[in-house]
């Protein structure tokens, strides 16, 4: 069984705390990434625990069949979380450096410097 929870709530933090950048500064933007990865090992301990139960059932036939996919949603889920929350921590200090998040263009009826 996925754990649809910590899941959520891994990934969905930092795109809540980029949501909160947008629209003001933070006061301590630590702690979204520390919770989206305590989430994130969350889900992949509640993946492990299941494995595990598998495996005391008896059921070896039904581990071999979904180890793999078990080992790629882990993989996959701890490279989104860490992007995401290496994104909002680069924002959220380029925000309280005072400088803006990217260089933006100048457009078309703007003059170059």
């Amino acid at each position: 069984m996925i754990p649809v929870v910590s899941i959520l709530l891994c990934l969905g933090l930092p795109v809540f705390g980029l949501w909160r950048l947008s629209r003001g500064k933070m006061r301590r933007p630590w702690l979204v990434p520390a919770g989206s990865m305590l989430f994130c090992g969350t889900a992949m301990i509640q993946e492990l625990y299941t494995v595990r139960r598998r495996l005391f059932a008896g059921d070896v036939g039904g581990i071999m069949d979904t180890i793999d996919a078990v080992l790629a949603i882990c993989v996959v889920l701890l490279v989104m979380a860490v992007l995401l929350n290496l994104t909002f921590l680069a924002l959220s200090y380029a925000m309280a450096a005072g400088e803006p998040p990217a260089p933006e263009r100048p457009g078309p009826r703007e003059a170059l410097p």
